[in-house]
């Protein structure tokens, strides 16, 4: 046969070939990798490696005309059993280890794997693997798996040595070459050279050029003095081509707009109020919180006229003098001028010298720096000069209306703003003593309202696999109105060939993943994991083995096998084997070479004692001695036969348990002998938490919900004297013309971890309806609420990053950093599971304001004057 028809199987048989190669797949990169030279890898799950080997073995011996039989005899593993390995940002998982959860494989062999899944369905989609770098030397090997965001300054210097900077912030691993960096940082974000002639240099720092571009990243970040940075010259060497002008048009504000080459760090002529923040390093959260605060209309109106000015307190030892508020205004009048994207810079440094927190460059919450943000605004405005000292007295079971309206004036006494006048309202405090009965009420102030996301929980987590465990998954799945059946085709279907419920047993997972019961009621609990498991043979009666299986010296697993009553522990103990035997590492060759040893030294021992009968006898026939040598030789040969037992011992491969409730526990007693199953303790995401969805709505009423205090939670009763068991009740007093609302997102889900809460909060954009919530309001002025911003927090809890949404006039933009863009399409491009501060405006005052820009100009001297020479084809990295 002609394996190499041009057909789409002669690329088939080149991938099949390759695969079923062990030193082509997975690849050596030791052997690969030049000294010097920096190579891309990416990681997949060893089993998925070993099935996609086994199934190019079996399918080499097939021809073209066998396809349909292919996957009868071996079929591939589903494609998402090559993902699990990555985090919430597409990087490797930093717990997972090379050579136990995952190998790495070529650009080549992921080719090859992406043909073998072709050729069976042209329409598939290959998943996203994570990236790991790999930089070799003859001294040492050095591994990227999470890029660095690298800033990179290019000063463009004209034959005139005046200097112009363009600033790019990128995703940047330190092991790969200079050159590569830049080259893709130019390709990032589309760099042209204006200068007909000019040459490049890379520099540690401002002043020292880097004399090999061919070093990595890593080698110009050690001895420089700021953080992740690296500046590249651009020098003309030859008179300039005559300026032309060009005609800068863009409304939106983006890392690809401007014209690079004397672009300037603020650049003129957007939409008023559609405004990108250039990313200082790791500001995201602060440009998220500014790009909604700075939208806030009656704020916005406050600080378009001087008059504001007169509320500066320079005295108060709660403020800054002044000067953040002052950094604030110079900002929001740039903002709202006209400019398509500046520099928060100036007021970054306002931030961070009067709250280290937020000094240098780490990520931070945009919550908090929001929450900063408005009190400092207010204590560098507040209208109180000297602030009094107010005592609180007891509450004596007054009236709640009187009671609330001491309590507000009491705090206005030390506190008036702009900030109280639009944001503060109150909340209702109500604690009730356990022991005494005695009532404390309390009218509390605040400015933002964080609410706890409920656990609406209506879903299970479920382990499934198939009888040979070859494909085998974590899914969540409501189990809301479903019966047994139904979840079990639900959970199956994309693993199993025969999803008949009478084929599966339901377990349910206790401690440790220890199989705890076995599920013979249907009913299923929330909050709970199961596995649902594919039986080996059709017996109705059957035991559930819990197989703890050693793969390693410190690793293992835990999973659960199903088989009929009938079947003896011997014949299940070697059909355990045979499903979980590592074959690819010919530990079993090994294993099964000492077991025929072994029989060979039984099968010489018994020819060797035969002979010693036989010798016996002949001796001995004249002797008179032949019962004596008899039973000499009858004990010996139960001696052997002891011996024998004992070798019939060893070849067990588990050890099992007494059964209970037809469940047993076993495990493997050589940790050498087996392969790795991917864990389900880890295919899921345990560091976040997917609720079913829920409403604002519902995040108030969890809000009221009277609470226990207890335990460590006890509350100071003034009647006893000391802390006592209570219970407390928060109600929403009252709202003012603006309300922050904070979604409680990351939160404790015990007593030592922080888990991201990406529960779906669906929220209104328009006509948030608090009437019932709220106690006390003037009706003429309901509390009905419009959104007006959202600040979004995607990725995970250690990482991620922030982007915001806000309302410009009547159009919805989008805000990441430097990058804005108009909303177009329905309410999904607003609302989403990432929403994590809303923002909103008290109707009526929403119809009554708006922003007259008219009244922001850009200040004299901020005006760019861009002088452009023509463009070329002369791209930066043809001089690198």
């Amino acid at each position: 046969m002609n394996w190499f028809n041009t057909n789409p199987f002669t690329d088939f048989y080149v991938a099949i070939t390759h695969l079923k190669r062990e030193n082509k797949f997975p690849t050596n990169y030791m052997n690969s990798i030049h000294d010097g030279k920096t190579k891309k890898y990416f990681a997949v799950p060893i089993t998925f490696v070993k099935n996609i080997h086994d199934a190019a073995v079996a399918y080499s011996s097939l021809n073209e005309q066998d396809k349909q039989e292919m996957e009868k005899l071996y079929k591939l593993p589903k494609i998402d059993t090559a993902l699990g390995l990555s985090d919430e940002n597409g990087y490797l998982k930093g717990e997972v280890k090379e050579n136990i959860d995952y190998l790495l494989i070529s650009k080549k062999n992921k080719k090859m794997i992406k043909t073998l899944y072709g050729f069976f369905d042209e329409d598939i989609k290959f998943p996203k693997l994570p990236k790991v770098y790999i930089y070799k030397t003859q001294e040492h090997i050095i591994k990227e798996s999470i890029p660095i965001h690298l800033t990179v300054v290019f000063h463009f210097i004209g034959l005139d040595h005046k200097e112009n900077k363009s600033e790019y912030i990128g995703e940047i691993y330190k092991n790969i070459t200079i050159s590569k960096a830049i080259e893709k940082l130019q390709k990032d974000f589309q760099i042209d050279v204006n200068f007909t002639n000019y040459k490049v240099k890379v520099m540690k720092n401002e002043e020292e050029e880097v004399e090999d571009l061919e070093n990595i990243i890593s080698s110009i970040l050690i001895d420089s003095n700021e953080l992740n940075k690296v500046h590249v010259q651009i020098i003309e060497k030859q008179p300039t081509i005559p300026n032309i002008n060009y005609p800068y048009e863009s409304n939106v504000s983006s890392k690809y707009s401007g014209y690079y080459g004397i672009r300037n760090e603020e650049e003129p002529n957007g939409i008023k109020g559609v405004c990108g923040l250039h990313n200082l390093g790791n500001t995201c959260y602060m440009n998220s919180a500014i790009q909604c605060l700075i939208h806030t209309t009656p704020l916005v109106q406050f600080f378009q006229k001087d008059d504001w000015k007169k509320d500066i307190n320079l005295n108060n030892p709660l403020g800054t003098s002044g000067k953040l508020v002052e950094q604030w205004s110079q900002l929001l009048r740039k903002y709202w001028s006209g400019y398509s994207t500046i520099s928060p810079k100036e007021f970054k440094f306002a931030i961070g010298e009067f709250a280290p927190q937020f000094s240098g460059y780490q990520q931070h919450d945009s919550q908090e720096l929001v929450a900063y943000l408005i009190d400092g605004i207010h204590e560098d405005l507040n209208r109180v000069l000297k602030k009094p000292y107010v005592e609180t007295p007891d509450y004596n079971n007054e009236p709640d209306d009187e009671w609330a309206v001491a309590e507000w004036n009491r705090y206005k006494q030390r506190n008036d703003s702009i900030i109280t006048d639009l944001f503060a309202a109150q909340l209702k405090s109500k604690v009730i003593c356990d022991v005494c009965h005695n009532t404390n009420m309390r009218f509390d102030p605040y400015v933002f309202l964080s609410l706890a996301i409920p656990n609406k929980q209506n879903s299970v987590s479920i382990y499934v696999c198939d009888k040979n465990y070859q494909n085998t998954k974590t899914i969540k799945i409501n189990i809301k109105g479903k019966n047994i059946e139904e979840i079990i085709e639900e959970s199956t279907k994309d693993i199993c060939l025969n999803t008949n419920p009478n084929n599966f047993v339901i377990v349910q997972f206790g401690y440790e993943k220890k199989v705890e019961k076995i599920i013979t009621n249907g009913k299923l609990e929330k909050d709970m994991e199961y596995g649902i498991i594919e039986k080996q043979d059709n017996e109705s009666d059957f035991i559930v083995y819990d197989c703890l299986i050693k793969y390693a010296s410190y690793r293992q697993y835990r999973i659960p096998i199903v088989f009929g009553k009938s079947i003896n522990k011997e014949i299940v103990d070697e059909k355990i084997f045979e499903l979980f035997k590592d074959t690819y590492k010919n530990n079993v060759n090994a294993w099964d070479s000492k077991t025929i040893l072994s029989n060979k030294k039984i099968h010489e021992d018994e020819e060797d004692e035969e002979d010693n009968m036989n010798n016996n006898i002949k001796e001995n026939q004249n002797n008179g001695t032949l019962i004596f040598n008899n039973k000499q030789l009858e004990k010996e040969q139960e001696e052997q036969l002891e011996k024998e037992q004992e070798i019939e011992e060893k070849k067990w491969y588990f050890e099992f348990n007494e059964e209970h409730e037809n469940i047993i526990q076993c495990q493997s007693i050589d940790s050498g002998t087996f392969k790795y199953l991917y864990d389900r303790g880890l295919s899921y995401r345990y560091n976040q938490i997917d609720g079913d969805p829920v409403t604002l709505e519902e995040c108030f009423e969890a809000f009221e919900v009277e609470e226990l205090m207890d335990e460590n939670n006890k509350v100071y009763c003034s009647k006893c004297k000391e802390h006592q068991p209570s219970h407390k009740k928060v109600d929403l007093w009252s709202t003012n013309q603006i309300l922050i609302i904070h979604l409680k997102r990351f939160g404790n889900s015990n007593g030592y971890s922080r888990d991201k809460i990406t529960t779906f909060v669906d929220f209104p954009i328009e006509s948030l309806d608090l009437t019932r919530f709220v106690k006390h309001y003037d009706p003429t002025t309901p509390p009905i609420y419009n959104l007006y911003g959202v600040t979004n927090h995607m990725g995970s809890l250690g990482g991620g990053h922030y982007v915001a949404s806000a309302r410009v006039g009547n159009d919805w933009y989008d805000f990441n950093d430097s990058t804005t863009s108009k909303i177009e399409g329905t309410k999904e491009n607003i609302v989403s599971k990432n929403a994590y501060v809303l923002y909103y405006i008290r109707k009526d005052i929403d119809q009554q304001t708006n922003i007259n820009t008219e009244e922001f100009t850009k200040e004299e001297g901020n005006e760019v004057q861009e002088e452009l020479t023509p463009e070329n084809d002369n791209g930066l990295m043809k001089e690198i």
